[in-house]
């Protein structure tokens, strides 16, 4: 069982993204996926070259403001507990990732995600929950004048043909976890060009 740590103290905390500073869609397609649809604000000062670069550092130990800890700590100082890749950074790689939406055991996550896609335009990451619903989230970078557009898209879908997605989603999600989520990416992916800039130059 993971032990959820005490948040790391960084200056730029306070600077937190509100959901109101991205775009939310959701909708069920026509194959009864269910998407959700996420267009972040301007990442101003970062580039996709500093984004590619950052996914193949993520699990590196860092010093920051007088602490030393993870590169993936710094993406979310609070909710982020532990990432590992089972090798070379790489399409085909798997990453174990843990968090805690909200620094909430009943919020916890601890899952291998496939990683078929990382290139400079972004990343694609998926994975089963309890046989139940496989979920595949895309990670865009577009450029934008000034920086980066972060664009995330999570397409979740039953594992049974005999029930639709929403249904599946309600069993295994509580509505209170996927607004803890959605409370999440908005800051994790919000924080980065409060550190990814600096990282990128030291290297």
């Amino acid at each position: 069982m993971w032990k959820i740590p005490e948040p790391l103290s960084v200056s730029y905390w306070s600077r937190r993204r509100p959901i109101s500073s991205a775009e939310v869609n959701v909708r069920v397609l026509n194959d009864g996926q269910f998407e959700q649809r996420i267009v972040h604000g301007v990442l101003q000062g970062v580039t996709r070259e500093m984004l590619f670069w950052w996914m193949h550092h993520i699990g590196d130990q860092v010093d920051w403001e007088g602490q030393r800890t993870t590169a993936y700590r710094l993406w979310h100082p609070r909710d982020h507990i532990h990432w590992e890749c089972d090798g070379p950074v790489r399409p085909g790689a798997r990453f174990q990732i843990v968090e805690a939406f909200a620094s909430q055991r009943r919020f916890l996550v601890d899952n291998l995600f496939d990683v078929p896609k990382l290139d400079e335009t972004g990343f694609r990451i998926q994975a089963r929950f309890f046989g139940a619903a496989e979920i595949s989230v895309d990670e865009d970078w577009e450029d934008v004048p000034g920086g980066v557009r972060w664009i995330n898209t999570m397409r979740l879908r039953s594992a049974s043909s005999l029930l639709g997605p929403l249904v599946q989603l309600g069993r295994w999600v509580k509505r209170a976890q996927f607004a803890a989520w959605l409370t999440h990416n908005v800051e994790e992916v919000g924080f980065i060009p409060e550190f990814l800039p600096v990282l990128h130059a030291r290297a």
